[in-house]
């Protein structure tokens, strides 16, 4: 009768193994699919984001009949929104701009909300739930910080900002040395300088860390922070910055340590983009 028992479990169990391994493994999958299509969806939403940014582009590039400005007009003392990114401001008004660069995936909006630093870590434009979130700049910067830093998950599909791991190759920087990082009112241009692996420190560790450098004290303090920029860069790129200068730091999650990045840092480059010029009006 033991016996009997004995086979009877095993029996049981010989049949519930394969069937629970079955329903597992079908979880995962539709789980992983789940994933790929939303990743798929949220990608051809910042891709539309990004065509509309390109054809109001356009549209302004061409010629327009100028119009007679009245002597009773008195100018605004606010700036004036770009016109490719006054839709989106209005659709959410803690878009901040536009980091693009060219021939690469890299072509997102940026969000910025200084009380609540991660708020767009796992949230879409829209503020619905994505688990490649939205780039994002550090809550402590501002538009005229000496350092801007902004942050993007680094995906396996290399949307967001894991294209830049790129980066580690000298031929692609060559390829991609320039970033536009527009804000709402300006176009703005910098030139790539160092591209490194870096970590999380603790918090009693005296070491530089990056991500905390967001307006010098002083101008030895800015150059200690371009001397560590190029002493940690995987190779020699030839530009540096000057005080005064403008920072710009992509960063993303890097897997060569425990909480490891990987940094692309540039600085504003003298001459701006110009302005897109606003069409008179209708």
């Amino acid at each position: 009768m033991f016996y009997l028992k004995q086979a009877s479990k095993k029996k049981f169990w010989f049949i519930l193994l394969p069937s629970l391994l079955l329903i597992l493994s079908a979880v995962f999958s539709l789980r992983a699919f789940y994933e790929v299509s939303s990743l798929n969806m949220e990608q051809e939403k910042f891709k539309n984001m990004a065509d509309k940014v390109d054809a109001t582009v356009a549209e302004e590039m061409q010629p327009h009949s100028p119009t007679i400005t009245k002597s009773t007009d008195i100018p605004s003392a606010n700036p004036a929104i770009l016109s490719q990114y006054k839709a989106f401001a209005q659709q959410n008004p803690e878009f901040y701009g536009w980091i693009r660069i060219d021939n690469t995936i890299v072509d997102y909006p940026v969000m910025h909300t200084p009380n609540d630093p991660k708020k767009y870590l796992r949230l879409n434009f829209d503020g619905e739930y994505s688990i490649a979130g939205t780039i994002f700049m550090d809550h402590r910067c501002s538009a005229e910080s000496d350092h801007l830093i902004l942050y993007g998950h680094n995906m396996k599909n290399k949307t967001m900002f894991g294209s830049i791991l790129n980066y580690q190759d000298e031929t692609y920087w060559k390829e991609h040395p320039l970033i536009q990082f527009d804000t709402l009112y300006e176009q703005r241009e910098y030139e790539v300088f160092a591209a490194f692996f870096d970590h999380v420190y603790n918090e009693n560790d005296t070491c530089f860390k990056y991500y905390n450098f967001i307006d010098a004290v002083n101008e030895d303090a800015f150059y200690q922070a371009i001397h560590s920029y190029q002493e940690k860069s995987l190779y020699h790129t030839g530009v540096s910055a000057q005080y005064g200068d403008q920072l710009l730091s992509l960063s993303t999650c890097a897997y060569h340590t425990k909480n490891g990045r990987f940094v692309v840092v540039a600085r504003k480059c003298q001459n701006s983009l110009p302005d897109i010029v606003q069409p008179p009006p209708s």
